[in-house]
Formats: structure tokens, C-alpha cells, sequence
């Protein structure tokens, strides 16, 4: 979309008088511009009449600082995208530390033991945190799934493997299965039953950087017309 005005000539004014109208010091781009070709194709004095249309370009200040508008705008989404992004990373790593909290006290209640008694019983060598029985129990249960026997290496802790396992193998005992199912039958998006709890963080952070690449991508486009009218030639004309 080209960046210009459209001037129907008055009395008594000619291309100078309206060049400065629109900020342009000298006629020169009205003069040359394509769309008034038809205007001054046999007309080398450049005379007008009342009535007359003639499209003025931008001037090009005017064309530079809107590109340098585009330009902070893009760089300020930029950043408001990380700021967001970063705040909302803070709160998914704080639900699955709660989460994750929440599954080993029921886990532990549930078997009615401690960390000690557990490795008084002989099911591990060495004794284990909270999480690493957690941990223990899940990757138990996997050794003995037939469905998965084919897994051979443990996922991660922090893996969405890792998280949707713990809350399946746990099962009954872990309350982010009950509160992840929960939430994907409200939401009526059963992916939140593989991402868990974080699912609406995650779809948040998803919608934000889309939304951020989607306008950034006009911007961009925007700013790449005003630098190619900013090299037209009509620009370097002067009569």
C-alpha cells in the first residue's frame, strides 16, 4: 500500500505552493510520480487547473520516522513477549513444585511410610529423598508395564513424559491426576490430561507468542513498504 495523499486542485495554487502543503520542498515527486504521469505526459511546464487530482508521495522524513515507529514497535512486542513469557515460566515452575509436593505427601500417606521405613524394606540401596521414592515407585511400575516395555531409558524428572507417568502410575495416590483430569473435563481439552496442571500456562504462553509473531509479521511487512517508497526515484526528481 503506497503512502500518499490525493489533492484536487484549487484556485490560484500550482505544485510548489502544494508541495510544501505536504511537506515536500520541492515539487519534484509530484511531478514524477507514476499515478500524474497521465497529468504531465505532454504537459513539460507542469501547469494545472482547478480540479485537477494529483497524488502526493509522503515526504521522505516523514516516511523515516514512521519506519523508526515500526521499527520500536516491533522491538517493544519483542520484549513485553519475554517479559510475559518469563513471568508465566516463574508461575508453571511454582504449580509444579506444588504439584509435585502434593503427589509425594499423598504418596507417602498413602503407603503409610517413611523414606526410612522404605529403605529398611530393601528397595533401595541407599536412602532416597521424597522425590527420588516418588521417582522410584513410577519407574517400578514401568519396568513392569508390559504396554511400555519397549522404554529403556528413564524420562526426566522435569520431561512431559516424565510428569504425565508419575500422575498415571501413581494413579489414585497422586492429586494432580484427580486435578488435571478435573480441569480437562471443565476445559473440554484433554490435552491438559498429558500436560497436567500447567496446561492452561502453557497454552497462555502459546497464545502470547502467536499473537506476538502474528502482529510483528504486519509491522515487518509494513516497515519493508515504507523502505521500498523510501527508494523510489521520484524522490531524487526536481524541477
Amino acid at each position: 500500500m503506497p503512502f500518499e495523499f490525493v489533492h484536487t486542485v484549487k484556485r490560484g495554487e500550482n505544485l510548489s505552493k502544494i508541495g510544501r502543503l505536504y511537506g515536500l520542498s520541492n515539487p519534484g515527486p509530484i511531478a514524477t510520480h507514476p499515478d500524474n504521469k497521465v497529468l504531465f505526459y505532454q504537459n513539460r511546464n507542469f501547469v494545472i487547473h482547478p480540479g485537477d487530482k494529483l497524488v502526493i508521495p509522503w515526504p521522505e522524513e516523514k516516511l523515516r520516522k514512521f519506519r523508526d515507529l515500526l521499527t520500536r514497535l516491533i522491538a517493544d512486542g519483542e520484549a513485553t513477549t519475554q517479559r510475559l513469557t518469563a513471568s508465566l515460566l516463574a508461575d508453571r515452575r511454582e504449580v509444579e513444585r506444588i504439584e509435585n509436593n502434593a503427589d509425594i505427601a499423598a504418596f507417602l500417606l498413602t503407603l503409610g511410610v517413611g523414606i526410612g521405613a522404605l529403605t529398611a524394606k530393601g528397595l533401595k540401596g541407599a536412602s532416597m529423598t521424597n522425590s527420588e521414592a516418588v521417582q522410584w515407585l513410577v519407574t517400578d511400575r514401568l519396568l513392569m508395564g508390559h504396554s511400555i516395555a519397549s522404554m529403556t531409558v528413564r524420562p526426566s524428572g522435569d520431561s512431559r513424559v516424565w510428569r504425565f507417568i508419575k500422575r498415571s502410575a501413581l494413579g489414585f495416590m497422586s492429586p494432580s491426576y484427580y486435578s488435571s483430569l478435573y480441569l480437562a473435563i471443565r476445559e473440554n481439552d484433554f490435552d491438559i490430561a498429558a500436560d497436567g496442571n500447567t496446561a492452561p500456562i502453557d497454552k497462555a504462553i502459546r497464545t502470547i507468542k502467536t499473537e506476538n509473531d502474528r502482529m510483528n509479521a504486519r509491522l515487518r511487512q509494513k516497515r519493508t513498504e515504507v523502505e521500498a517508497q523510501m527508494g523510489a526515484s521520484y524522490y531524487r526528481n526536481r524541477i
